[in-house]
């Protein structure tokens, strides 16, 4: 099987570094508004609980990664006919674990070069495993989204994608898994105790 090279293009390879400087740009820019706007937070709060990353940032981030998926489609289907279909999709997961990695040191970056407790309100154990799963669940659905290749219809496979990440930070993230952290995410709690995000 030949080794699959998504950058013979010259314009292949100038998506590629917008892409990956677009994700960059965008990650910093997410986490230093919420950073210096609100100071008293912890790294939980910022990452998990603001709807800033799940909303907005990791949207953009699948649609550049979709971006990048659909770009290379229109040759999947001959690189199926000669065996080395299997080749561009270890390509593309390549390509997708480095914008995820981007994405993670961009929001890394500002929060580690500010001076401040990382985990004030609970265990840094558990909420160092709460980032973990959230950005765990965040790849997983990137990596789905290779299946855009094979389908008739590929913008599913966004909205798809999509829709996951909107559950899991809704329906379990903030509703269950926080609380566990800290009781100061649970909504009850501050609603007996005036406390307002």
């Amino acid at each position: 099987m030949a080794d699959i090279n998504l950058e013979l293009l010259p314009q292949t390879k100038r998506f590629r570094g917008l892409s990956l400087a677009l994700i960059f740009i965008l990650s910093i820019g997410a986490c230093i508004y919420p950073l210096y706007a609100i100071k008293e937070r912890d790294i939980v709060y910022f990452f998990l609980y603001n709807n800033l990353l799940s909303l907005y940032l990791q949207t953009f981030v699948l649609l550049i990664i979709f971006g990048q998926i659909l770009k290379v489609r229109p040759i999947a289907v001959f690189l199926g006919i000669r065996q080395a279909e299997t080749g561009l999709v270890k390509k593309l997961l390549q390509v997708i674990l480095l914008d995820i990695l981007v994405m993670t040191v961009g929001l890394a970056i500002p929060y580690l070069l500010s001076v401040r407790h990382y985990f004030r309100w609970g265990s840094p154990a558990l909420g160092s495993l709460l980032l973990f799963l959230h950005l765990l669940c965040f790849a997983l659905c990137a990596f789905f989204m290779i299946l855009s290749l094979r389908v008739s219809h590929p913008w599913l496979i966004f909205i798809i994608a999509i829709a996951v990440i909107m559950l899991y930070h809704y329906n379990l993230e903030q509703s269950t898994l926080l609380s566990k952290y800290s009781i100061l995410f649970d909504p009850l709690y501050r609603a007996t105790h005036y406390i307002y995000f």
